[in-house]
């Protein structure tokens, strides 16, 4: 593929046709099909308000080494949400803010209505058709985001970056997607797909925080060839932008097909190959350079019900623009009489790295008079600077209640990132929190919770750790109306 000499202009037009495509199919195909049923079914609609309050006092909110002063945090949390359902349509539209006081070291306040937030979704059925929209927009003020329980800030898989360090600045996030399903229970359908996340940040303290954006599309094509025996056809395409130095631009297309088989009534399996290419052009030098990465994707797959949970094993070949990896999986998983625990337990493995351990845990236990659950998670991958990337994410929370009305929890959580760029000098960077609190429900619908977390940060980087301690004190009342 030749150099790109630039951004491509046409670009904006043609994935906004791409995205209206399926939009425009499920508003004039599915009102036709369910018409005749939607005239006589009785809907119903529910309207939804939350307000709470936290008063919250933190001496190191910004979890330095030398931490700057104490600061006092008053926040505001105003919602609302909107649903009205049929039996062949469901449409949801919610929306929130926080009204924020903040006395901060050095004498320095921040105060304003902040992180706003609006999501919207829109899902109907036909007689053979299933059609769903979504979208939604975020507002963050990233010096309160906590990254542990924020996704994007633990490891950003579109820009690679790890963010467990607290930063400050405002991130904007858009996200909108769309699918259309023809052919369901028949036996051959189609589905088609698209969609769109946009990510944009502003006086950030990092400029490793850059704005992207990815737009994508996928094309699925089912045949049932037996009563058991099914075979499908998936392409997918996908371009990422990012306004960093090198002006990345990233073009992906795949092309796979997929086998999928009862061997018995407990018994399944399944087989998939495929084809996946990556263009990756990016500024060197003052010279646009465009790099071609593609190659061959496999997956396998066998799992067997049992009486009480199930047994299976896979296998896959991805493509990244960093080379193939290939993982190994075996799981577990029992279904119990007052819970459910599920693992699994695998080696991965990238085209230039050593082999590493991915696994999982899921496990949840309802007490006499509480509940227990565990989550751990540890993945890998491999960077585009062909650093493998382990990231280990767990939680640990536990409640008991003491009467109806009163409960206390602890919890905890943690999250690491380990680079290795195969000369020892990778980066570690791990952060974990440690949570108590008194819960009490005050009257119907509104609760009251007391207390205290310990946050902690170890980054290779850094001169030394550094951890804060905040005590918080919050209310929260709902309230349901059914128009």
């Amino acid at each position: 593929m030749a150099a790109m000499g630039g951004r491509d202009k046409r670009s904006p037009m043609r994935w906004a046709a791409v995205l209206a495509t399926p939009v425009l199919a499920g508003l004039i195909v599915l009102p036709l099909r369910g018409q005749a049923q939607d005239a006589t079914t009785a809907g119903g609609s529910a309207l939804r308000f939350t307000v709470g309050t936290e008063l919250r006092v933190d001496d190191n909110l910004g979890l330095d080494v030398d931490s700057a002063g104490t600061s006092t945090i008053w926040d505001t949390d105003l919602g609302f949400g909107y649903s009205i359902e049929t039996a062949l349509s469901k449409l949801t539209f919610s929306g929130s803010g926080v009204i924020r006081q903040a006395d901060l070291p050095g004498d320095a306040s921040d105060n304003g209505f902040q992180d706003p937030r609006l999501a919207f979704g829109y899902d109907r059925a036909g007689a053979t058709s299933r059609f769903s929209v979504d979208a939604s927009w975020r507002q963050t003020d990233l010096r309160y985001l906590d990254p542990l329980a924020d996704p994007i800030v633990i490891e950003d898989e579109a820009t690679g970056e790890q963010g467990l360090r607290q930063i400050t600045g405002t991130r904007e996030r858009l996200t909108f997607g769309t699918q259309i399903e023809f052919g369901v229970g028949t036996p051959m359908g189609m589905t088609l797909g698209a969609s769109r996340r946009e990510t944009s940040y502003q006086d950030t303290n990092r400029t490793s925080y850059y704005d992207n954006h990815t737009d994508a599309a996928f094309a699925r094509l089912r045949m049932d060839l037996t009563p058991v025996t099914s075979a499908t056809v998936d392409a997918q395409a996908s371009r990422y932008e990012a306004e960093n130095l090198s002006r990345t631009v990233r073009d992906s297309t795949a092309l796979s097909f997929g086998l999928g088989t009862a061997l018995d009534k407990a018994t399944t399996l399944s087989g998939r190959i495929g084809y996946r290419m990556i263009d990756s052009t990016r500024t060197l030098d003052g010279e646009r350079e465009t790099t071609t990465t593609d190659g061959v994707t496999l997956g396998a797959g066998v799992r067997r019900e049992l009486r009480a949970g199930s047994v299976g094993a896979d296998y896959s070949r991805s493509v990244a623009t960093s080379g193939t990896r290939d993982t190994l999986r075996f799981d577990r998983q029992f279904e119990l009489y007052n819970g459910r625990f599920g693992i699994s337990l695998g080696t991965t493995k990238g085209e230039n790295g050593d082999p590493g351990l991915v696994a999982n845990v899921d496990w949840t236990h309802e007490l006499k008079r509480g509940a227990i659950d565990l989550a751990l998670d540890r993945s890998s991958r491999t960077d585009d600077n062909n650093q493998d990337v382990l990231v280990t994410q767990g939680s640990l929370n536990w409640r008991h209640d003491l009467n109806e009305a009163n409960s206390v929890s602890l919890g905890a959580s943690l999250a690491s990132i380990q680079r290795d760029d195969n000369s020892g000098d990778g980066r570690d960077i791990t952060r974990a929190s440690l949570r108590m609190a008194w819960n009490r429900e005050i009257v119907r619908d509104v609760d009251m919770s007391l207390g205290y977390v310990h946050r902690f940060l170890d980054d290779s980087d850094a001169s030394d750790t550094a951890d804060s301690n905040s005590v918080y004190l919050s209310l929260g009342k709902t309230f349901d109306l059914r128009p």
